[in-house]
C-alpha cells in the first residue's frame, strides 16, 4: 500500500504544478485581453458638448446624450440608448459644413466616422428633436 501511495503522489505531483502553471497562465490572458479592451477609448479625446437636451426636469423619459470623442481622423459617437435621426454635423472655423449624416441607433453603440479634414479646428453638432449639442475639437496630423 505505501508503495502506491508514493508513486500516486509522484505521478500527481507534476500535474499539481502544471495546474498551477496553467491558471496563473489563464489569469494572465484573461488580464491581457481585458486590458486590450478597456484600452480602446482610453487614447480618443473627449469632446466637451454644451447644449440643451430634453426638459430639464424630467429625464427618465428621453434618451441619454449622446457623448462624441475624436482619435486622429476618426469622430466617434457614442449611443447609450436608442435614439433615431440624430443628425451630426462638422463645420470648420468658417462655419462651413465639411460633413453632415444623419444616424440613428437602435441599443447601445458605437458609431465611427472617416473623417478626411485638413489639420485645424472644427465644430461638432448634433441635432435632434430631444434638443441640440454642440462641442469643438481639433485635428492635428502630422
Amino acid at each position: 500500500m505505501g508503495y502506491t501511495f508514493v508513486r500516486h503522489f509522484q505521478f500527481y505531483q507534476p500535474t499539481i504544478k502544471l495546474i498551477k502553471i496553467m491558471r496563473q497562465f489563464i489569469t494572465a490572458l484573461f488580464l491581457v485581453i481585458c486590458g486590450a479592451f478597456c484600452a480602446q477609448n482610453m487614447y480618443a479625446d473627449n469632446i466637451p458638448t454644451k447644449g440643451k437636451w430634453g426638459p430639464e426636469d424630467i429625464k427618465s423619459i428621453f434618451p441619454a446624450r449622446p457623448t462624441a470623442s475624436i482619435e486622429g481622423q476618426d469622430l466617434t459617437i457614442e449611443f447609450t440608448s436608442p435614439l433615431s435621426n440624430l443628425t451630426i454635423q462638422v463645420k470648420d472655423n468658417t462655419g462651413m459644413v465639411v460633413y453632415e449624416e444623419c444616424v440613428s441607433a437602435s441599443g447601445p453603440q458605437v458609431y465611427t466616422i472617416p473623417l478626411n479634414l485638413e489639420n485645424g479646428e472644427y465644430t461638432l453638432e448634433l441635432v435632434h428633436r430631444y434638443g441640440y449639442l454642440t462641442g469643438s475639437f481639433i485635428i492635428e496630423i502630422e
